[in-house]
């Protein structure tokens, strides 16, 4: 039986598919700028730094995540805020350097870096380098990061790759890997800073160890890359479904919404829930007042400040 090879020795072998499948994802990301606003949504980008926290144990409660949305500082969840911060700053195209994980380890880490002396990490099965050659190999990375000799794509699913596979802490090497992952494709377009690929990451939590793990045995990360590339096109084409029934107008269930609204009042988020019995304001947002307020079906009461706690909707 072959010896496993570390996953930060896996070499890279391009094929056709790969490079087919880099080539789906630039058309789909092509149609996507054309339909979407390039605006990023605070909304979507907390949910980005809410699962990408889950996936370390780390959960939110739901007037926690509110307050995320809402830019609030969370002092009992610290580490939120500050990766928040981040995604906002490095999706805007902030180019990665070193200075990014000096904010990192800053904004994640107030208590103290956590520096690891073993060869494995909690949650991460396989062997990585000793503690004494990860400055050298993550500076590699970054010089790999600014290069461009590798389609944007692929090398941002590589970062990812390679973050878990030098594991530079002793935890949190998660959100890290996520958020350099998301900044890397921000600079390919910045459509993509929202997708919403932390949930889909951890929801299919059993498919991407899948991946990588026959990336480590075939010690090639081309098994990983792919999937990766699929992945980032599915988010691509759901988002850009979405972008088309905003340009189209309403939806059934806006139109539900509308036909129970009295002419002329102003609703609260809570009395819409209760409106249309619904448990989740999260659900009401993201069925309900966007499409509705896109398709200018809905008003707001104080359109100057959208995120305002007191905000109300009434019918246009």
């Amino acid at each position: 039986m072959a010896k496993q090879v570390e996953p930060y020795k896996c070499t890279l072998t391009l094929s056709n598919e790969i490079l087919t499948l880099a080539a789906d994802a630039s058309y789909q990301i092509g149609r996507l700028s054309v339909l979407s606003e390039h605006r990023q949504e605070e909304e979507e980008l907390a949910s980005c730094v809410k699962y990408a926290l889950m996936d370390e144990g780390i959960l939110l409660t739901p007037s926690q995540y509110r307050g995320l949305k809402l830019g609030e500082d969370l002092e009992k969840v610290p580490e939120a805020s500050g990766l928040l911060k981040l995604y906002k700053k490095y999706t805007r195209g902030e180019a990665i350097t070193e200075k990014t994980l000096r904010e990192y380890e800053e904004a994640l880490f107030p208590n103290g870096v956590p520096v690891r002396m073993s060869r494995r990490v909690e949650g991460f099965p396989y062997p990585i380098p000793m503690h004494a050659r990860v400055p050298s190999l993550m500076d590699g990375l970054l010089r790999f990061g600014a290069s461009k000799k590798v389609h944007p794509l692929s090398r941002a699913v590589l970062f990812y790759f390679m973050i878990y596979a030098l594991a530079p802490y002793s935890r949190l090497n998660g959100p890290l890997a996520k958020l350099l992952f998301k900044a890397m494709l921000s600079t390919y377009s910045k459509d993509l800073a929202a997708l919403p690929l932390e949930e889909m990451i951890h929801h299919r939590k059993k498919e991407v160890d899948a991946a990588y793990e026959k990336a480590v045995n075939e010690g090639d990360v081309a098994p990983f890359l792919s999937y990766m590339l699929r992945l980032i096109a599915q988010a691509v084409t759901k988002k850009g479904k979405e972008a088309v029934r905003q340009e189209n107008g309403s939806t059934p269930l806006v139109d539900k919404l509308v036909a129970l609204m009295e002419e002329g009042r102003f609703y609260s988020a809570q009395e819409l829930c209760d409106l249309l019995k619904l448990k989740s304001r999260l659900g009401l947002s993201k069925n309900y007042l966007r499409p509705g307020l896109a398709s200018k079906k809905l008003l707001m009461s104080n359109p100057l400040t959208p995120t305002d706690r007191n905000q109300r909707y009434k019918k246009a």
